[in-house]
């Protein structure tokens, strides 16, 4: 593959690569083409293609549940003023919403708001005033719960690192070097600024789970299906999830009640009964947990690892049975590949109409994140070969993930590898590289079990989390698990109030 024919494909998607672009999608090919060879390697002759995660056929039979309820120190108002006040510090907000009554929350900017405009965090989309609201923001507000602000987040949901939006780059409340990790950045960073104490994100590969531990707080990615995705901007259909930032597990056990339940208008939506998150049981014993051990071993952070050591101690003295899962390194060497294809794929299928299809307005309005995005997406449709591959190999790699948690109640690893970079080292490919420490994120966008991170420790005065990870629809036992680590940490209500 060379310069032209990226031009070519490009041209297809709908808009023009410059010079730079054009050699930033040759680079990026010389890697794709050593993954693709080990996408190639995998046996998949009897495999059959995994189009969206399996989530059961159930009645929506919602358990009678006490009312749940936020709490929250400030009201919409001074929750506002604050985000307004932390704007040009932060970077995380791209609408600010006044008049607001309530207890204040955020959403990512990707969610539908009634008159006011969703951006996706693109150009192209910044005049974009929907007329309903996102399901899952009328379940916020049928609360009682104030929507303050539309957050910053990478482009169409196209980064990890919270760099890519086009009102510019968001930065971490504990080192504003460093990245807020993406694409839900600004959602991240108002919970973790202590402005909100509930923001909505999405997740197609670590979109919630990276942020969280990057900021030290909560962010759970549920079950595919367990929060209406009606009204949300996509970027992969099949991978992309709703879910939150909170900044302790009992507000993400209310946030849960409040968001989940069948949604009619979403056909992905599943009618799993959706048990009372607020009951809990806490103790440890007999609980089979599972290490992931790829990301484990590749782990290159000494605080990250003995914080991670002394957690698996603290398991065992409170009576549970650690294991250690190993996925087969032919499979965890394919996730990236299979990931590029299938999000990318997707992508560029979702998004071929905005602007209209016109080349100039395409061209100037995505942002170059974007459309490397989606020239790779136009690559794979124009070998779909390689889909279906792909396709294959994430049911390969779901039934291994569904096995470990039919065994185990719990996985856990690292969330990351590494505490936040720095935004001078937050490169557009930078993601593109395969890292186990890094990567096991993704894996449950491929099967669609719940997972989410919680604040584990600290390095360099910056935080990092831990990934819990537990089977479709247990996110009980997944926030039980977390709450119980949580009261072991001490690690919770963390927060940057930086005007102080």
């Amino acid at each position: 593959m060379d310069g032209d024919n990226f031009r070519i494909l490009a041209q297809k998607a709908g808009f023009e690569l410059n010079e730079e672009e054009v050699r930033a999608m040759e680079e990026w090919y010389v890697s794709f083409s050593e993954q693709l060879a080990l996408l190639d390697r995998i046996d998949t002759e009897d495999a059959e293609e995994m189009i969206l995660p399996e989530t059961g056929s159930f009645h929506d039979t919602k358990t009678a549940v006490h009312d749940p309820s936020l709490i929250s120190t400030q009201t919409a108002a001074e929750a506002l003023d604050r985000a307004y006040r932390a704007q040009e510090e932060l970077g995380a907000v791209i609408t600010f919403i006044p008049g607001t009554e309530g207890m204040p929350a955020a959403v990512k900017d990707n969610f539908d708001t009634a008159g006011i405009r969703t951006t996706g965090g693109s150009r192209i989309l910044a005049e974009n005033i929907p007329e309903e609201d996102a399901e899952a923001v009328r379940r916020l507000k049928k609360a009682g719960i104030a929507i303050i602000a539309k957050t910053a987040m990478d482009e169409l949901s196209m980064g990890a690192y919270g760099t890519t939006c086009f009102t510019g780059p968001v930065h971490n409340p504990w080192d504003r070097e460093r990245t807020a990790g993406g694409s839900s950045a600004g959602s991240a960073v108002l919970t973790a600024a202590g402005i909100v104490p509930l923001a909505l994100g999405t997740d197609t590969g670590d979109s919630i789970r990276r942020p969280a531990s990057y900021c030290g707080i909560v962010g759970v990615k549920p079950s595919y299906g367990r929060i209406s995705r009606r009204g949300v901007i996509p970027y992969a259909a099949s991978l992309d999830h709703v879910g939150y930032f909170t900044r302790n597990i009992q507000d993400a056990r209310t946030a849960l009640q409040i968001l989940a339940g069948k949604d009619e208008g979403d056909p992905t939506s599943s009618a799993c009964p959706v048990p009372d998150y607020l009951i809990k049981n806490l103790s440890l014993k007999g609980k089979r947990i599972a290490v992931f051990d790829n990301a484990y071993a590749a782990e290159r952070t000494p605080a990250i690892r003995e914080a991670f050591s002394q957690i698996l101690r603290f398991l065992w003295k409170q009576g549970a049975e650690v294991f250690m899962f190993t996925l087969e390194d032919e499979l965890m060497e394919a996730i990236r590949p299979v990931y590029s294809l299938i999000a990318n794929s997707e992508g560029v299928q979702a998004h071929l109409r905005l602007g209209k299809g016109d080349l100039h307005t395409r061209t100037e309005g995505f942002g170059t994140a974007a459309k490397q995005r989606f020239t790779a997406g136009m690559w794979a449709l124009e070998h779909d070969s390689y889909i279906h591959k792909a396709r294959k190999v994430r049911r390969l790699i779901s039934e291994h993930m569904y096995a470990c948690l039919d065994t185990y109640d719990a996985l856990i690893a690292p969330t990351c590898s590494t505490i936040a970079p720095k935004l001078s080292e937050a490169g557009v490919h930078a993601e593109s590289k395969a890292d186990p420490a890094e990567d096991h994120l993704i894996l449950t966008n491929f099967s669609g079990q719940p997972s989410m991170s919680i604040p584990l420790g600290f390095s360099e005065g910056c935080p990092f989390g831990l990934c819990i990870t537990c089977g479709m629809f247990r996110e009980k036992e997944m926030f039980d698990i977390a709450e119980a680590l949580e009261m072991y940490t001490g690690l919770k209500d963390l927060s940057v109030n930086r005007e102080n």
